[in-house]
């Protein structure tokens, strides 16, 4: 009898999934690494602002974006503004040294059209102050991954962990417990007991792939791109809260560190492997079925935008092309045809545009030149009329001689 198959550790997923991604990525088509590089902006913006403590659904991302709504109906004076994370965010990755990430970064900058941040007069800072702080919270993630020590080896378990012991040991990105804040009022400060503790982990995500495609590992073992890894250290729970605010979900406890090191790597490979594959269906089918179709040569630039980053309304798309209303019309009309394009209705019946894959408009029949053709009848009793007006008129004109 045979030995029951063992199941495979963390480590070895973890090397895997690594393995593959290096060759998927290597081999990926343009159009596959354009979604992906948009897919990853989307997919930075929302955790960080879940992290936040936002709370929204993926719809109502997109009409916030978009300047529609805001992004949640819940109080938000005690949580960092939405608008000043995601500029800080999208600024960070123009920054990008992988030019389709950059690029991704500055159009989704152009399409930010979601409301200016409003703050409480009494709880909230002001959009100076909030703008700071954020910008000195990845200038902190910086310097926490910058002081990760480098060791040669094959794979970076062992940076990883060592990245975790040092967020486990800051009192910036450290496990926060549930507490009391004060609240500024007219005649002093009254306390009051915080919510679920939030985490500004989101900006070492943001930067980690940088560290993962350079010294964190010897060049066999490092990520081709530097990706961000979006949720990377919200594992376990892929950046849901835990329920008891005495947990701590950074995994401070030596024993089970390199086990969870090497699981919360392997989770994000997953998740961005994922996304890999599904940019390269998407960006197959967008050139299968933009081939022989009438274009305007910018439907391929708005389909992997829509493909990429989601659902966006047309001034969006009319900012990040730089197009007149008239011209995105006509793109949109054609990327409808090709079937891969669903409209739906917003807020004060405002489209939004959304990239799916749908049956393509079957082509109208071809006009049959015999079809217009007069019949002989009817070219006889055109000319039949054609001579009695010239006699009316005849009839009609004074002599010449008058």
């Amino acid at each position: 009898m045979s030995a029951p198959l063992e199941t495979p550790s963390g480590a070895v997923l973890a090397a895997l999934y690594l393995g593959r991604l290096q060759s998927a990525l290597r081999t990926a088509s343009q159009g596959c690494l354009q979604i992906l590089g948009l897919r990853v902006v989307r997919e930075c913006l929302i955790a960080a602002l879940r992290q936040e403590g936002h709370a929204f659904t993926e719809q109502r991302f997109h009409e916030w974006f978009a300047g529609l709504k805001t992004l949640s109906d819940l109080p938000q004076h005690r949580l960092r503004p939405a608008r000043a994370i995601c500029q800080a965010i999208l600024t960070e990755l123009l920054h990008s040294s992988w030019p389709l990430l950059a690029d991704a970064a500055e159009k989704i900058q152009r399409a930010f059209l979601a409301l200016s941040d409003v703050p409480d007069a009494m709880t909230s800072p002001s959009p100076t102050a909030a703008h700071a702080e954020i910008n000195a919270i990845i200038e902190e993630a910086h310097q926490l991954l910058a002081a990760i020590p480098v060791e040669a080896e094959d794979l970076p378990f062992n940076a990883i962990s060592a990245l975790l012991q040092a967020v486990g040991a800051s009192t910036r990105f450290g496990q926060q417990e549930r507490g009391y804040e004060l609240l500024e009022t007219g005649s002093g400060r009254i306390a009051r007991e915080a919510d679920t503790p939030t985490n500004c982990r989101w900006a070492l995500d943001l930067l980690v792939g940088t560290r993962l495609a350079s010294d964190w590992a010897s060049p066999l073992g490092r990520l081709p791109l530097p990706i961000p890894l979006p949720g990377f250290l919200s594992f376990p729970g892929h950046g849901q809260c835990n329920q008891d605010p005495s947990d701590d979900d950074l995994w401070d406890t030596q024993r089970r560190l390199q086990q969870q090191s090497t699981d919360a790597l392997r989770s994000a490979l997953w998740q961005l492997e994922q996304w890999l594959w599904e940019a390269e269906r998407r960006a197959s089918t967008i050139a299968e079925r933009s081939a022989g179709r009438r274009s305007t040569g910018r439907s391929g630039p708005v389909l992997e935008m829509l493909a990429g980053f989601g659902a966006m309304r047309g001034r969006q798309i009319e900012l990040v092309l730089g197009a007149s209303r008239l011209g995105v019309r006509t793109i949109l009309a054609t990327i409808a045809e090709s079937g891969q394009l669903v409209t739906e209705a917003a807020h004060n019946r405002t489209m939004l545009y959304r990239y799916a894959e749908c049956r393509p408009k079957a082509p109208g029949p071809q006009p049959n030149e015999e079809s217009f053709a007069f019949s002989q009848q009817s070219l006889d009793e055109f000319e039949a009329s054609m001579k009695a007006l010239e006699a009316l008129l005849d009839k009609a004109s004074p002599p010449a001689g008058d």
